[in-house]
């Protein structure tokens, strides 16, 4: 810091030096891409309202009514 005398831009140097020991405690599992879990919902029928209806492994709750998607027209 020493090596900044602008006492303003003392305040502002830290920011990085702060930033990348952050990054740096962070795992390195965080920075991957991989898909993340959350449940499964097996079989949903066509035409049917799911209210509160429970994952497989009870990890999430949807609610689901039909969508019917009228076809563009030429």
């Amino acid at each position: 810091m020493a090596s900044i005398p602008d006492l303003q831009a003392q305040g502002y140097a830290i920011i990085p030096m702060l930033t990348n020991e952050l990054l740096k405690a962070m795992p390195d599992e965080w920075f991957t891409n991989n898909d993340d879990y959350v449940d499964v919902f097996y079989t949903l029928f066509e035409n049917k309202d799911y209210q509160e209806y429970k994952g497989a492994s009870s990890n999430a709750t949807i609610t689901l009514s039909p969508l019917e998607i009228n076809p563009r027209l030429n």
